[in-house]
């Protein structure tokens, strides 16, 4: 994992993660919260990066190389979506899901981004069984 450059952010839980990750920890999943969108008690759950939305995601370093997030959204954006999309990704996500709430805010569509297969054989060593990732649809 490379290092974080000097000018970029942490997101909240970043240096923790990014010290767990160091020492071969493989999370299933690393959940992405807008900090002002969650609440602190959840920001502090292993696992959890906040973020800012005043500051833009690229200017954060994520520690999430070879990982899966599920990125939680309030608001969808789909310029700021794109861009949290690509910092993860630039930060080497294998693959990210974005849960963004439907019309009436009482469910959420998901979009993916990446290889959830390469996700699955680094973490388990095998392709999935068919149907075990579901057929995420194709978001970039």
């Amino acid at each position: 994992m490379r290092e974080p450059r000097p000018h970029q952010r942490m997101p909240e839980g970043g240096k923790r993660l990014y010290e767990l990750l160091r020492l071969d920890h493989e999370p299933g999943m690393i959940a992405v919260f807008v900090s002002e969108e969650t609440t602190r008690e959840r920001l502090r759950m292993a696992d959890t990066l906040g973020f800012s939305r005043e500051f833009d995601p690229v200017l954060y370093f994520w520690p999430v190389e070879g990982q899966h997030c599920h990125v939680h959204l309030m608001t969808e954006e789909a310029a700021f979506t794109e861009r949290l999309v690509r910092a993860l990704l630039r930060d080497g996500a294998l693959w990210v899901t974005v849960a963004i709430p439907r019309v009436g805010g009482r469910s959420h569509s998901f979009v993916s981004w990446g290889d959830p297969n390469a996700f699955w054989r680094r973490h388990y060593g095998t392709e999935p069984t068919v149907g075990a990732l579901g057929a995420p649809e194709a978001g970039g």
